[in-house]
């Protein structure tokens, strides 16, 4: 493990100092078990890309031994040795040995960080390359990176560079994450790390100290699902999923001097930001910045809900959920989620409900194949019980393939995005439009939306007649008399719709959109919502509950009730539980 601390005095490393010289005036990109780098020289790579040695970061005056840009951005810092153990002074020095390559505290002869290598080096020198690695290998070996006895690239700080991986080698057990400075003067770890994460289908993880702070998403064949497609001809991001080792990685298009350069930071306060050097502006210029949402905070609207910054409130759940805490989601507090209206009954003709263009559930306990196909997947998850939901793992623009299932709650889903993926979660028989769509029923299918523009018609019709009338003066006064009609209460409404979701949304008039909604008995209700903007005023509203409720048609749905508190005008009909309602007319897919 990288930078060990030792308070033991090495005399025989006390006595190599004696024998051995520091580099010379010149700076070299090679270091040789016969020299050491003092407070004052530094180790250039062979083009002039880096260089490492003794610096002070921002304001600080301890000394750290780093890494930093020297050909663009010169001193810009990449990587720092001994991040925990800081020197006082510029006593400070750097030596290669045979099994490690360390710093001592000449004021104290003691070694404060150890690189530690796996193995025993015969002949060790320490190169720095053009890509920001420090490496170290047997001088007799000139071979690729399998020859790299210890390389920094294995132990990233608060900047990524192209060709440094993210991830876990299981083979050499280590996990190579991203970590934050505590502050711009202090490059000790701070409070957020982010690394992949590979308990399931992998993904990228932000964590704040203990708690896991946002997520990417799962890694979709060219991004992270939810992340914006980000088209550029500097560098092309890939995650290598292999039996030794899982990685994210970031490669340079083209290896080209002409390539401007880039990086990736995560800020002391927890940003992310792909920065992309400006030649002419001589600064770095934020490609990519990762400044969180409310959407982007893990689990801000709990299981079963989605979340979408474009909406107020933010957060709803998804079709056959309600909130779990009603009061505390009335309040603001939507992290319980939501809990199911009518639980699963395995191998009671349960079937599938499609969401698009979200991003995917978190994966920690899910279960993932690459050579799948989504018929598969949907067949596995069909008879696998204890599975909720599934997707696509790869490819999902153009030729969706791969398997991607859930075991467990579904959790911190972002809705609605062009960036977003397909995700089939399971329904109970009861709730499944193909167990209705099963049923035998001889009369043909009538869309509610039909039925609704055949009634706006006839009231209309009534409506216009009705004034032709009080203008002759032959209206009687019974047409103000009050409708007998249910009143629903607003809150029933608004919970049977869960608070008027978008995804429960399947339609829009020209007073309105029309909600499908559930009540408390279980009992399916379609519900129009007057626009604000409509014209009808309440008269209006009143005639048209009196007129619909005298309306009665087999092929006409019946009207149930009206609300009309909080200066809403709600009208709550009878729902058609035919695929016209919703999968004819708005695409909405059941499975």
């Amino acid at each position: 493990m990288e930078g060990t601390c030792t308070n033991l005095v090495l005399y025989s490393t006390i006595w190599l100092l004696f024998s051995i010289s520091t580099l010379p005036s010149s700076a070299v990109h090679v270091l040789t078990i016969n020299q050491t780098i003092r407070d004052g020289d530094t180790l250039v790579s062979a083009n002039q890309e880096f260089e490492l040695g003794f610096f002070s970061p921002g304001h600080s005056t301890k000394r750290y031994v780093g890494i930093w840009f020297k050909k663009i951005s010169q001193g810009t810092s990449v990587w720092v040795a001994n991040r925990d153990a800081p020197l006082t002074n510029t006593s400070g020095i750097l030596m290669i040995q045979n099994k490690a390559f360390s710093i001592l505290d000449n004021a104290t002869s003691t070694i404060i960080w150890s690189s530690n290598y796996s193995r025993f080096v015969e002949n060790p020198v320490a190169q720095l390359l053009d890509s920001g690695n420090l490496v170290f290998r047997d001088q007799e070996e000139h071979g690729g990176q399998e020859d790299f006895v210890w390389q920094s690239f294995d132990y990233p700080g608060d900047t990524i560079l192209a060709g440094m991986k993210l991830g876990v080698d299981s083979e050499r057990g280590i996990q190579l994450e991203h970590s934050s400075w505590k502050s711009e003067d202090d490059p000790s770890p701070g409070s957020y790390v982010h690394k992949v994460d590979v308990h399931g289908y992998p993904q990228l993880l932000l964590w704040k100290k203990s708690q896991l702070h946002s997520r990417s998403g799962p890694w979709v064949g060219n991004r992270f699902s939810g992340d914006p497609l980000v088209k550029t001809r500097i560098y092309k991001n890939e995650l290598v999923i292999g039996q030794k080792e899982i990685y994210y990685i970031s490669h340079p298009l083209d290896n080209s001097s002409d390539t401007p350069a880039t990086r990736v930071i995560l800020t002391p306060n927890g940003n992310l930001q792909r920065q992309v050097w400006n030649d002419p502006k001589q600064e770095w210029t934020n490609f990519v910045n990762t400044v969180l949402s409310d959407c982007d905070q893990y689990g801000y609207c709990g299981p079963y809900s989605t979340c979408d910054i474009s909406t107020a409130p933010r957060c709803a759940c998804l079709r056959g959920f309600i909130p779990k805490m009603q009061e505390k989601w009335d309040a603001g507090d939507w992290t319980d989620g939501g809990v199911r209206v009518t639980p699963l009954d395995c191998g009671r003709g349960e079937g599938f409900t499609r969401y698009a263009g979200v991003k995917l559930p978190d994966t920690r306990r899910s279960w993932y194949s690459l050579s799948l196909n989504l018929e598969d997947c949907k067949s596995i998850c069909l008879k696998n019980c204890s599975c909720i939901a599934y997707s696509s793992s790869t490819n999902v623009e153009k030729d969706p393939s791969g398997c991607l299932l859930w075991f467990e709650a579904l959790m911190d889903i972002t809705g609605f995005t062009k960036y977003g993926q397909d995700i089939y979660v399971k329904m109970p028989a009861s709730m499944s439009d193909k167990s209705k769509r099963s049923r035998v029923n001889p009369m043909p299918f009538i869309s509610i939306a039909v039925v609704l523009t055949v009634i706006s018609i006839l009231v209309a019709l009534y409506l216009f007649k009705k004034k032709r009338l009080r203008s002759k003066g032959k209206l009687n006064s019974d047409a103000d008399q009050d409708t007998e009609l249910p009143f629903f209460e607003f809150k029933r409404v608004a919970k049977a719709t869960c608070n008027f979701s978008r995804d429960n949304k399947i339609g829009e008039g020209g007073f309105g959109p029309v909600y499908k909604g559930l009540l408390e008995d279980g009992q399916l209700i379609a519900v129009k919502r007057l626009s604000e903007n409509s014209r009808q005023g309440k008269d209006e509203f009143k005639n048209e509950v009196s007129l619909i409720a005298k309306l009665q048609h087999r092929n006409l749905v019946s009207l149930l009730g009206y609300c009309t508190e909080e200066g809403e005008r709600i009208l709550i009909y009878e729902y058609m539980p035919n695929k016209s309602l919703d999968s004819l007319i708005f695409g909405i897919s059941f499975f």
